[in-house]
């Protein structure tokens, strides 16, 4: 003989809300799909980007079962849209991992000033022009060595020479 029991609105109503939640919604089995369960939403954090950009807002949220079990998530959301959604705690704690290794190579970046200054076309072209110059100096000055040792070879030592 099977036993089967039922979950009344009477028992639903001593469950405790999830703690730390912000808003709990009604129980809702989805039908007869899933287990009688319910929605809750978790304190949230607003990062402001400013004009340009829409705001970023994290917030935790679940579904609490009629078992009083809990499941807990982090998203991130755009604006009004989510961008990431079910973040475990440790998936969160490894993506903040991240995003600081990644902010502290743009400030890296700024400090090396070599990279964030623009190159000024003017500079190539200069560059360019003072080796072309310091390339035909040295081109003459090799020149210049080389006729003055065939100068000498033709003029042996001790010999007088007039111009």
């Amino acid at each position: 003989m099977s036993k089967t029991t039922s979950t009344t609105t009477t028992d639903l109503a001593i469950i405790p809300n999830p703690a730390r939640a912000v808003r709990v919604y009604d129980w809702d089995d989805r039908g007869g799909i899933d287990p009688l369960q319910r929605y809750f939403v978790g304190e949230s954090w607003v990062v402001e980007r400013g004009r340009q950009d829409r705001d970023l807002s994290v917030f935790t949220d679940g579904i609490q079962y009629w078992d009083r079990t809990v499941k807990r998530v982090i998203a991130i959301g755009e604006g009004d849209a989510e961008a990431i959604a079910e973040l475990t705690a440790t998936h969160a704690r490894e993506l903040a991992a991240a995003l600081i290794a990644a902010a502290d190579e743009i400030e890296a970046a700024k400090r090396d000033r070599q990279l964030d200054k623009p190159v000024n076309p003017l500079s190539v072209a200069g560059a360019f022009f003072a080796m072309f110059v310091i390339g035909s100096w040295l081109s003459w000055r090799a020149a210049r060595a080389d006729r003055r040792a065939a100068r000498i070879a033709r003029h042996p030592a001790g010999k007088k020479r007039f111009h």
